[in-house]
């Protein structure tokens, strides 16, 4: 049976959280490294509610499509 590392077990743990998965949740999948991902978790959720939400431009957006529809008729 293969065993998770660490840096698996956050990978995963990160997933789930960004997935709505509760923290206590995450935890209790990974008992082996609870002490060590508990913290690491707790500052990625810290750090996740910080990140402010970007919102393209109405400008942006008709630009882009423009540019894909051409590219699109160019054949690339």
């Amino acid at each position: 049976m293969a065993t998770t590392t660490p840096s698996r077990a956050l990978a995963d743990c990160m997933e789930l959280l960004r997935e709505g998965e509760p923290l206590q949740a995450c935890l209790e999948r990974y008992p082996e490294y609870r002490k060590r991902l508990r913290p690491l978790l707790e500052i990625a959720q810290t750090l996740q509610g910080q990140q402010p939400q970007v919102t393209p431009s109405p400008h942006f957006l008709t630009e882009l499509k423009s540019k894909l529809s051409r590219e699109e008729q160019e054949g690339r």
